[in-house]
């Protein structure tokens, strides 16, 4: 009888990047100084998208500009939206479900406020995902509210996936599941906001964002342990 052998197999692949997944809409790597705009106090003005599509992130308002903080995380840059920090992209051409959006932040701590990871842009195109007011529950919505319980992350990184699929949404925090499958509603997503409400009025995130990828399909299988593996093996979490 012969001697299989199995091909070791690296996730991610070496010199992997977001790029190498088909479908990717935008990617704001903060850890990346080139696409950081910031003045001499260190509040960013911009941060341009990686993707290739040009959905740049923005703040024009200074005393909205949140703060470019050196080597935060694992060695890395990241972007410090504490009190009412926020910002935007402009509108894009409206993407309908499913879409992925994932990412790296630090999670806000339990103060009995709702705290948005990231939104849409409009009242009726929404993605948003946040820290619910009740401790420990987190949320996501595109029309419906799909939520569940995750203890122990409150002031801790760690990385995120959501599937924005409708009735077949899901949301994982840390590698595992919080957010069961199940109905977020079918809204189409036509741009960004980053740590806060989609108009950027209130329930600010408050916390700390080392990078957000979003693709217009649902990234599964190998693709989605390749990006997710990217994420943790960089950053630290």
């Amino acid at each position: 009888m012969g001697i299989i052998i199995t091909p070791f197999i690296e996730f991610p692949p070496a010199g992997f990047s977001p790029a190498d997944i088909s479908g990717l809409q935008a990617w704001y790597d903060f850890s990346d100084i080139s696409t950081i705009t910031k003045n001499g106090s260190n509040r960013v003005s911009a941060v341009a998208d990686k993707s290739g599509n040009d959905f740049t992130l923005s703040q024009a308002t200074a005393d909205d500009q949140p703060l470019w903080e050196s080597e935060e995380k694992n060695g890395l840059d990241a972007i410090d939206f504490n009190g009412d920090k926020y910002m935007q992209t402009g509108a894009w051409t409206a993407i309908s479900q499913p879409n992925t959006i994932v990412g790296v932040v630090l999670f806000p701590v339990n103060d009995g406020a709702n705290r948005k990871m990231f939104n849409g842009i409009g009242g009726g195109t929404r993605a948003q995902f946040y820290k619910d007011s009740v401790a420990d529950t987190f949320a996501m919505y595109a029309g419906a509210t799909i939520s569940g319980v995750k203890t122990g992350i409150a002031n801790t990184w760690k990385e995120f996936y959501t599937l924005w699929n409708t009735t077949a949404s899901i949301g994982e925090i840390g590698g595992e599941s919080v957010i069961s499958s199940g109905n977020v509603g079918s809204q189409l997503l036509t741009g960004l906001t980053v740590s806060a409400h989609h108009d950027g009025s209130e329930e600010y995130g408050d916390n700390k964002v080392g990078e957000i990828i979003i693709y217009n399909k649902n990234v599964s299988g190998t693709e989605k342990t390749a990006l997710m593996e990217y994420l943790t093996d960089k950053w630290g979490v």
